[in-house]
């Protein structure tokens, strides 16, 4: 374990606090430097130990990208600027070697490079500059930058320099250098601070728009940034309502001292919210030791959090209200409800989402505050081509070489009348696995039927006032994307994408082409799967599409079925490139196979499902390789189903829940893991942004199956962190909550100016161990070239952040702010849709 020196303080008794800006003189103050208008602005101002003040100051602004229409003036000349790679098209049948272009004009008699003009040609493309000035990150280390005075605290009498100065920086927008920069600057004073007393803070020596500003310290109504709440909130019968005591300074670049800072509270209060009364006081916990090593996955322990943290629990508390958790001495959280109906909005939050990245629909008012145009339609002049590669074997760059292969070669086949499904995330694949989201909102559907049936989600006005409840409008909108994809012999193609990925100026409905995946055996079995689920689902509104789609799936089941093996190129070149994919095959089967058993009654697809499932085993893995099969399978009807099966299957979910709750225990915000903790923490698994990390359902089915206390408990904690219960004190979703991700990466919201802050309902991949193995091979050119070129810097450096707080939000970062739409988004509106219909 690495040594290092941390400010150390004991947090006392105190009472309130209160922070505005100020201007106005005061004695004894060192010379002034220059305060210009746009210098970096102060935001916030609290206390975070009882001798510690912390300030917030956010350097530049982030200005949007914009694209307009082309209004084409006298003299203007689109030139060709060719990259160093050759770009394609495809049109009629043939490869088209394209370029990006640009606008150049006379200005002030000089020819003049003046827009990008967009990929359709129809407009024209800006990149948004950072407003504003960059933080003297120099003087920003300097005690002597600083002073603090009051007249109504002795120890500050005469203006007093902090002893100490620590700080922590890091970019939250998105514009190319320079970037804004969010800077958290903490003063360790000479002393504590008097409860009541007004403060003058000056910036002697810092570059900030204002020379002082004024805090006064009543803490009871200024919210601390060492006290993390959810911003939601729980419901009154939520077993499980928990804040967290802990804060990281960043570090000291004059005394090199890591801003490790303990904080030892003696008790917390909840207040409410309007009166500020105490309702409820509880004592906090130590959940980590400063120094102490965590463990988040079992494949290392490190000190990842840099400091302390005490849990700070009211499960006992029930009643209804708005409320915010009050440490002495040290300030409040955000504000969150306790109320019936406290999930309904971030579940329907996360549904928008989803809604969000649909292909073939136009989106915007009134159902979508996101604007963009339909994408991907045949009837928009959207050809779509024949690939004869499959889903595995590579998305942008590998579908536009088969393309391009094909083309030369004479082969490029037009396939008609595909569209639909979803956009991958940020860039605008439709691809296989995002079938998975039908299966878990259907899944979700059928935990509580008459709740969903009643729940309005947003969509199009012909949903909204169609038979069917607003989830299955949802859950079955891409199914009949791959109806589409299916083949005459039964075999589902693997879905859809433009071949080398998004160009400048372009967004996804500029795109006039894509290529089809050849059709592989996961993809054929999924799709069996969800079609036999949605077909005993829709009995009850539609029978004759329910006839259908389970004729699909059987087809799907019997090309599969047959063509699983080596006799098939396509699963021997799979099996080759991949020794794994025969047991992916298997795994999709065995839900396959269920799902039809479920809906059919057929005694061979129960033969079929007992043969390859896990539930076959005497000892089956502790993870569930085939978790959504398994559960399917144990809420069958005790008529259909094998005792003994069913048996094996809630002792599967409820033994690996347990155990997950146990691990949850060895990190200090008690991020507890659905799913299996054997995953690494990198940005895709989720760990931090994901309610039970990466497609953790199985804290939940355990909790159907067999429902424990603990268990709802595990539900709701696993969605404390993603929630704003973290460092940052953040809600990783958009749109959700006080302060939430603002940035994700979404191409299409980028390019047309409308970040921050949509689409709404996004939910980014989030941070990994950022300093870890497996995280510096894949994000060294953004510490390289972002964080570490030149001013500003992110400091401490990148890789020395704690795991819980290095999230940057900034959208080029794909491994850090893309996600899938199956993945992240999906799994919060499982969760919160649960917990919002529980009965």
């Amino acid at each position: 374990m690495r040594s290092r020196r941390s400010v150390r303080t004991i947090l006392m008794p105190s009472a309130l606090g209160l922070f505005m800006f100020a201007a106005g003189a005061c004695s004894g103050e060192a010379a002034p430097a220059a305060h210009p208008a746009d210098g970096p602005e102060v935001r916030h101002v609290c206390a975070v130990a009882p001798d510690i003040l912390s300030i917030t100051l956010q350097a530049g602004t982030y200005v949007p990208n914009s694209l307009k229409p082309y209004v084409p003036q006298p003299g203007d000349e689109i030139v060709e600027e060719p990259s160093k790679e050759k770009l394609w098209i495809f049109k009629d049948g043939k490869a088209v070697e394209d370029h990006d272009k640009a606008v150049f004009r006379t200005v002030d008699g000089k020819r003049t490079r003046v827009e990008t003009l967009s990929l359709d040609g129809k407009s024209v493309y800006r990149e948004g500059k950072m407003s504003g000035e960059i933080l003297d990150e120099a003087a920003a280390d300097l005690p002597t930058s600083y002073s603090v005075q009051s007249s109504d605290d002795p120890a500050f009498a005469k203006p007093a320099a902090p002893a100490a100065v620590f700080r922590k920086s890091k970019p939250n927008g998105s514009n190319t250098y320079p970037l804004p920069f969010v800077h958290t600057i903490s003063l360790k004073l000479s002393a504590p601070l008097k409860e009541g007393a007004a403060y003058t803070i000056h910036f002697t020596g810092l570059n900030t728009s204002k020379e002082r500003v004024a805090y006064v310290h009543e803490p009871r109504k200024i919210r601390s940034d060492a006290v993390h709440a959810i911003q939601t909130g729980y419901r009154p019968d939520d077993p499980y309502k928990r804040a967290y005591l802990s804060i990281w300074l960043g570090a000291s670049a004059a005394s090199k001292q890591d801003g490790g800072c303990t904080l030892r509270a003696e008790s917390f209060e909840l207040l409410d919210a309007a009166s500020g009364k105490p309702v409820f006081t509880g004592k906090p916990e130590l959940t980590k030791a400063e120094g102490a090593k965590e463990a988040i996955c079992i494949h290392e322990e490190k000190d990842y959090l840099r400091t302390s943290a005490q849990r700070l629990d009211f499960s006992a508390f029930s009643t209804p209200g708005e409320y915010r958790v009050y440490v002495p001495g040290i300030g409040v959280s955000y504000p969150f409800r306790i109320a019936a109906d406290v999930w309904e909005e971030p579940f329907k939050t996360a549904m928008h989402g989803i809604l969000t990245q649909r292909q073939g629909l136009e989106l915007g008012p009134p159902f979508s505050e996101f604007k963009r145009a339909r994408a991907f339609h045949p009837d928009d002049g959207v050809e779509f081509y024949q690939l004869t590669i499959a889903q595995q074997e590579g998305q942008e760059g590998e579908r536009g070489q088969n393309l391009l292969d094909l083309a030369k070669a004479g082969k490029l086949e037009r396939v008609r009348g595909v569209w639909g499904g979803y956009q991958d995330a940020g860039d605008w694949d439709t691809l296989g696995h995002h079938l998975s989201l039908t299966h878990d909102l259907l899944e979700l559907y059928e935990l509580n039927p008459s709740y969903f049936a009643k729940a309005k989600l947003a969509l199009p006005p012909d949903e909204q006032s169609n038979a069917l409840p607003d989830l299955l409008d949802e859950a079955l909108w891409q199914l009949p994307c791959f109806r589409r994809l299916q083949l005459p012999d039964g075999s589902v193609r693997g879905g859809y994408g433009e071949g080398w990925g998004a160009r400048r100026a372009a967004t996804s409905p500029m795109v006039k082409y894509a290529g089809i995946y050849a059709p592989d055996h996961i993809t054929t079995y999924n799709y069996a799967a969800c079609a036999a689920k949605a077909a005993r689902i829709l009995t009850a509104f539609d029978k004759k599409q329910a006839a259908e789609y389970l004729e699909t799936a059987r087809r799907a089941w019997t090309w599969a079925a047959a063509n699983s093996n080596d006799e098939n190129e396509i699963f021997r070149r799979l099996k080759k490139r991949d020794p794994g994919y025969p047991g992916q095959v298997k795994n999709a089967r065995v839900l396959a196979a269920v799902e039809l058993y479920a809906a059919t009654r057929e005694a061979g697809f129960h033969e079929a499902f007992k043969m390859d499932s896990e539930l076959s085993k005497e000892n089956p893995s502790r993870y569930l390789d085939q978790a959504a099969a398994d559960f399917a399978y144990a809420r069958l009807p005790d008529a259909l189903a094998d005792a003994a099966f069913k048996k094996r299957a809630i002792a599967l979910f409820t033994s690996y829940v347990d155990y997950a709750i146990e691990f949850s225990r060895k990190n200090g915000y008690e991020i507890v893991n659905g799913c299996r903790t054997d995953l690494p923490i990198i940005g895709p698994c989720c760990y931090f942004t994901s309610p039970g990390v990466s497609a953790g359902y199985n804290i939940i089915r355990a909790y159907v199956l067999s429902p424990k206390p603990a268990y709802l408990a595990a539900a709701v904690q696993a969605c404390n962190f993603t929630l704003g219960a973290n460092p940052d004190n953040l809600s990783y979703c958009v749109g959700l909550g006080k302060k939430f991700v603002a940035h994700p990466l979404k191409l299409d919201a980028a390019v047309t100016g409308q970040l921050p802050g949509q689409p709404v309902g996004y939910i980014p991949f989030g941070q990994g161990d950022e300093g870890g193995k497996m995280c510096t091979g894949g994000n060294g050119w953004v510490e390289k070239w972002y964080l570490n070129y030149q001013a500003p810097k992110m400091f401490p450096d990148f890789y020395t952040w704690p795991a819980q707080e290095c999230y940057l939000d900034v959208s080029f970062y794909a491994m850090m702010n893309e996600n899938c739409v199956n993945n992240t988004t999906t799994c919060a509106a499982y969760y919160w849709g649960f917990l919002a219909s529980r009965q």
